[in-house]
C-alpha cells in the first residue's frame, strides 16, 4: 500500500496540473445560482448530466480550451463536455475568430 501512495505521489509532483485543480474550496455563488435556478428548472437544471455534478453544480465564468472557471474563481478540467466542446473545446481562437466576423458583418 506505501508504495502505491508512493507512486500517486510522485505523479502530483510530476504533474503540476493535477495539484492545480484539487483545491476547489468555495462553491457559494455556485450554490446561491443553483437555488434561485431550482424556482425555474426541476432539480435546478435542463440537463441530466448536469445534475450529477459533485460536491455541487458549477456555474461557468469563463472557459478556454479544456478548462472552466466558475462564478465562484475555482478552476477544473471540463471532463464532461457538451456537444460543441466535446469537438473544440472551449472558445476556440478560429472558431471564435469566425463568430466575430460574421458579427461584423451584420
Amino acid at each position: 500500500m506505501a508504495e502505491i501512495v508512493h507512486h500517486v505521489l510522485l505523479a502530483l509532483v510530476k504533474f503540476p496540473i493535477a495539484q492545480e485543480i484539487i483545491p476547489m474550496r468555495y462553491y457559494e455563488k455556485c450554490i446561491s445560482k443553483l437555488q434561485a435556478a431550482k424556482k425555474y428548472f426541476a432539480g435546478g437544471v435542463a440537463s441530466s448530466l448536469r445534475v450529477s455534478m459533485k460536491p455541487t453544480l458549477l456555474y461557468a465564468a469563463s472557459a478556454k480550451g479544456a478548462r472552466i472557471r466558475d462564478v465562484d474563481g475555482n478552476e477544473c478540467i471540463d471532463y464532461l463536455l457538451a456537444h460543441g466542446p466535446l469537438i473544440l473545446g472551449h472558445a476556440h481562437d478560429g472558431l471564435t475568430e469566425s463568430v466575430h466576423q460574421v458579427l461584423r458583418i451584420y
